[in-house]
């Protein structure tokens, strides 16, 4: 019935149309019933969106913490911010599930139109397909990044049809206008011209007139939706530079102490699986059917593209993922079944694309939102909501400082700035290395205890039985004021509440 070989021939397509909309229903399955989290750097990213409603886009003195630095950091995400602002200020709590889910859905399906470019709107190309939807899922959030993968598969479908003449140059072309919003959104926007570029250079490789014709047009299309970028955006070449710090020298990213920041093989057996079957699918079929032709070689480069990507961040998965999703369908090998066994295989998957549908349809029934943000955070006991409002009801405001962990910083800022400015959050660029060393990359108990000397802060809020919680434990000048199932709240000893709960 069933013999295991590399084959030419993929396995019986099927409607283009019924192919998208079979993967659509999945891909919002795998959203609906996944674990939905909130981003912890949404706060922040909604007060600097404040900012750039009353001021414009601009180079920031940083305000939200009295540890950053003096130099003014580069507020590179502030479109995306400014949506995230507006649509929570329209919708409620409900945008945190709609917006993640449409850019989750068209970045699937963008995806998919690459794979059928690639391959055919077969069962091998969905299976391809949904390997990739399940690592794209832990990276999808109410966050930037989220707004830019979209484009980012945009580009990837673009690159996968290239063709002399027609409708797909244009796409190609495309890419000019998309890189420049894109540049507005997040720094995802340098995916698009290194996609091109490492496209060329396979091309060049050939050594033949169309292929350095071919390589040429990328390199073009490549420099001048940078050019394009850097220009529309009001940064300009502040862009790359904040690029190149992330890349060579934030201390932070470099350690790893970031969970996304550490290779992808160490973000969860999720991550690991998908990513291993993505770029062993097409490898396998390379070498085992030989294909290292020089008509083979600018996806080669995509292949060694896709490689670096995986190696150098584990936030860089659902991008490499991107190329290998099409190369998959282009090489990897299926197994050829009988015409009964394919018959049994597709009843089967229409079975299990209905029972996701209705499970989808049952999850959707019984969820609510909440009208405002913070009843719809509380609900999901894991940020400080009922703590940050005793310290802004119950605690008095001397130095304006406050004790915290990063994690948290973020919705500290955005609950209780300006009237208290946070030891640390997520912008981990504002920060002196000097001062992620002593929290985090080498800290110690006694880095940790001098940074909270200097800090002399009013009010510490800290999570239940952390290492910071359990350093105010000890230390004489500090004492509980509050306590609840998610955090704790110290005073220092010159601070008295107003009322204890």
């Amino acid at each position: 019935m069933v013999r295991l070989v590399s084959v030419s021939r993929a396995s019986r397509p099927v409607p283009t149309s019924l192919f998208l909309f079979a993967l659509a229903l999945v891909a919002t399955s795998f959203f609906v019933l996944g674990p939905q989290t909130v981003d912890p750097d949404l706060f922040w990213h909604l007060r600097v969106a404040e900012l750039v409603e009353a001021d414009g886009p601009r180079p920031l003195v940083d305000d939200f913490s009295y540890n950053s630095g003096p130099e003014r950091w580069i507020p590179y995400s502030w479109l995306a911010e400014l949506g995230m602002r507006r649509a929570l200020g329209s919708l409620g709590a409900i945008a945190l599930f709609l917006l993640p889910l449409v850019c989750y859905v068209a970045t699937v399906l963008l995806i998919a139109l690459a794979v059928v470019r690639r391959g055919r709107a077969s069962l091998k190309s969905a299976l391809i397909v949904l390997v990739f939807a399940l690592l794209l899922l832990p990276f999808v959030g109410m966050r930037p990044a989220t707004f830019a993968f979209p484009f980012c598969a945009f580009a990837v479908w673009a690159v996968a049809g290239m063709r002399r003449g027609g409708p797909r140059w244009a796409a190609l072309m495309a890419l000019v206008p998309i890189t420049a919003l894109c540049a507005n959104l997040h720094l995802y926007f340098l995916f698009i011209p290194t996609l091109l570029f490492a496209w060329s250079i396979g091309a060049w490789s050939k050594r033949t007139y169309s292929g350095e014709r071919e390589a040429l047009v990328c390199i073009a299309a490549a420099a001048t939706s940078v050019l394009v970028a850097l220009a529309v955006s009001p940064f300009d070449f502040q862009l790359l530079e904040v690029a190149r710090h992330y890349m060579t020298s934030d201390v932070m990213v470099k350690s790893g102490a970031i969970v996304e920041m550490r290779p992808f093989y160490s973000l969860g057996p999720l991550v690991l699986i998908a990513s291993l079957i993505l770029l062993g699918w097409p490898l396998a079929g390379l070498i085992y059917r030989l294909r290292l032709k020089a008509r083979y070689r600018p996806d080669l480069a995509l292949l060694a593209l896709a490689v670096v990507l995986l190696l150098a961040l584990g936030r860089y998965a659902p991008l490499a993922a991107m190329i290998l999703a099409p190369l998959a369908a282009r090489f990897g090998a299926w197994p050829r079944v009988a015409p009964v066994t394919a018959r049994r295989a597709r009843a089967v998957a229409a079975g299990l694309v209905l029972g996701l549908a209705l499970s989808t349809g049952q999850t959707l029934i019984s969820r609510s939102f909440g009208e405002e943000l913070n009843p719809h955070l509380e609900s999901k006991s894991s940020y400080p909501v009922a703590a940050a409002r005793f310290v802004r009801d119950s605690v008095p405001r001397m130095s304006g400082r406050l004790v915290n962990e990063m994690g948290w910083g973020g919705y500290l800022i955005y609950e209780l700035w300006p009237e208290y400015q946070v030891m640390m959050d997520g912008r981990t660029q504002v920060y002196p290395e000097a001062f992620w060393r002593a929290a985090y990359v080498n800290a110690t108990e006694a880095s940790r205890l001098e940074l909270i000397r200097q800090a002399e802060a009013d009010v510490a809020v800290l999570p239940r039985g952390s290492d910071w919680a359990d350093l105010l434990a000890a230390q004489p000048g500090w004492r509980r004021a509050y306590e609840d199932g998610v955090a704790t709240v110290w005073v220092n000893g010159e601070v008295t509440p107003r009322s204890l709960p």
